[in-house]
């Protein structure tokens, strides 16, 4: 690869609070914001979807370390500084907790797509497993992912 590949997870702290709380009809709204803001964070070049409940993907091609850190950066901050709107005219406060891995051709261990992916799962659920609102980058397999929780 002459250019980086990355992925970026990103997934909605306590989702299931939101929908047990404000109902699923307030649950789909946030949905539909959340993906709204990641698509205002990402490049015109980024591919962004749902990947499967409160879970989303950010396909960043041709990128490297410091733009997937600018992204997920930009992602964490975007939700912590934003109170969504919904239609029953309540608003939820909600933080995403995200994690990244980037391919540059020269790691041997990531083979195929799917270690990609879940390299950057795994950097997602340490963001998690270390508080939320914040995000992991995997940067070397081989040790745990760097955490970034960014100061508001």
């Amino acid at each position: 690869l002459k250019q980086g590949l990355g992925v970026i997870m990103v997934d909605i702290d306590f989702f299931k609070k939101i929908n047990d709380t404000l109902g699923h009809d307030a649950g789909d709204d946030v949905l539909r914001q959340v993906a709204s803001t990641l698509l205002e964070c990402s490049r015109d070049s980024d591919i962004v979807s749902r990947y499967g409940g409160e879970e989303f993907t950010i396909i960043l091609p041709g990128t490297n370390e410091e733009g997937i850190d600018i992204t997920c950066n930009r992602i964490v901050n975007a939700f912590r500084n934003t109170a969504i709107k919904l239609k029953n005219s309540k608003i939820a406060h909600v933080t995403v907790s995200a994690g990244a891995c980037i391919y540059d051709g020269s790691d041997k261990k990531i083979k195929d797509w799917y270690e990609l992916v879940r390299q950057a799962d795994q950097a997602t659920y340490q963001s998690k497993n270390n508080g939320r609102d914040q995000y992991c980058i995997a940067n070397d397999l081989s040790s745990p992912a760097e955490s970034k929780k960014i100061a508001s």
